[in-house]
């Protein structure tokens, strides 16, 4: 966790620093861009694990989120699509910590993450509980 943390407040102060002092952008707009990469970041997440339960394709999985990722920054923060479509090589300069930013993504879905696994586990500890029947030679459950 402490490396997230290190991740995360490099990638947000990186990306400050080159936004508002190399593109000339405000607090704001740079701000903007690290939210976005958050909301991205998450949604990408969130997509790839559903996804992740009907399609076992690693390349699949990665390709939707990636595409989930670029599509919710970008229109999160059209002043990063203007700079990516007018100067894309300047663009590239905010790629790493842009990705950097997301680590905030990770420190947010995991516990919801977590909590979803439990209940999902509870419910099937029920189930195999009121499912449990006695054998026919038997009068008593057999419990695991």
């Amino acid at each position: 966790m402490p490396v997230t943390l290190a991740t995360l407040a490099t990638g947000v102060l990186s990306t400050l620093l080159i936004t508002v002092l190399g593109y000339g952008w405000t607090v704001a707009d740079g701000a903007r861009l690290v939210l976005s990469a958050v909301v991205a970041g998450s949604a990408g997440l969130e997509i790839a694990l559903q996804v992740q339960k009907r399609i076992h394709q690693t390349l699949v999985i990665w390709t939707i989120l990636v595409a989930t990722f670029v599509s919710v920054l970008m229109l999160g923060a059209p002043k990063y699509l203007d700079l990516f479509l007018l100067a894309p090589l300047r663009a590239l300069a905010l790629v790493l910590p842009v990705i950097a930013c997301t680590g905030a993504s990770i420190l947010i879905f995991g516990p919801i993450q977590d909590r979803r696994v439990a209940a999902r586990q509870r419910r099937q500890w029920k189930r195999q509980i009121g499912q449990e029947r006695p054998l026919a030679h038997t009068a008593e459950p057999v419990l695991d």
